[in-house]
């Protein structure tokens, strides 16, 4: 831990990031394997690929991070600024495309408080279990069966927006759990399959929580009750091994 409490107490002394990106909208892929102390690590990966480095995510709106590039005296690069002011709508320039007008005043004043444009939502819990207990290609197959069972639907145009946005959803899990699968690989790991054992359980768990929080930035990324989801999947898993 000598490299991570060196950056900490530099953190500590300095009250700024050791380092962050300034070009690299972070996404589950965006960087590679990143390390501690490669030879003595039993579980891997970080969010970026240097212990501390702080990830940039823009896609909720690029003004919390100019802001942060100012507090620390950095420069956003130039063409990351103008690709998600002009090119690429955020989730803040959507939320303030639907405000009224007394909203925005409302805003401004401060009558209304923690509204939603700053961050997409708070807390979410996932059930990342499911890498563990049954592997990435099992998990996409899913999502292509659920895919095609919706194509009578289009086919005698019935219910046909709720489809084809439960089409889309179920492409967006498709392409997330196989970039997931994508990230293990950088780290040397095939979670196309289930885990085999306790040490892999707890990894394959960990990947799929990093891809979580590698692609949102909310409020808080819990990994959900650790005893209850944790040891449950440990006992299958043992169960099934032996």
């Amino acid at each position: 831990m000598g490299k991570g409490d060196g950056g900490i107490r530099i953190e500590n002394a300095t009250h700024a990031p050791v380092d962050f990106d300034t070009n690299i909208a972070t996404t589950i892929t965006a960087h590679d394997a990143g390390y501690i102390e490669k030879d003595l690590e039993k579980i891997v990966g970080l969010q970026t690929d240097k212990p501390l480095k702080r990830a940039l995510h823009p896609f909720g709106g690029v003004n919390m991070i100019k802001s942060s590039f100012h507090a620390y005296g950095r420069e956003m690069d130039a063409d990351f600024e103008y690709t998600f002011t002009d090119l690429r709508k955020t989730h803040n320039q959507g939320v303030f495309d639907v405000y009224s007008p007394d909203m925005l005043r409302c805003r401004k004043s401060g009558v209304l408080t923690g509204l939603p444009d700053g961050y997409g939502r708070g807390r979410i819990i996932g059930d990342y279990r499911r890498v563990a207990l049954y592997g990435i290609r099992y998990l996409v197959r899913e999502r292509e069966l659920q895919f095609a069972d919706l194509q009578s639907n289009l086919e005698w145009g019935q219910n046909l927006e709720a489809t084809l946005r439960l089409r889309e959803e179920l492409a967006e899990h498709r392409r997330a759990l196989l970039q997931m699968q994508e990230m293990a690989a950088k780290y040397g790991y095939d979670i196309s399959r289930p885990a085999r054992n306790a040490q892999e359980a707890v990894q394959w768990l960990y990947f799929a929580y990093l891809a979580a929080v590698k692609s949102q930035n909310g409020g808080a990324m819990s990994l959900g009750e650790p005893r209850r989801s944790w040891i449950s999947t440990l006992n299958a898993i043992s169960t099934r091994a032996s």
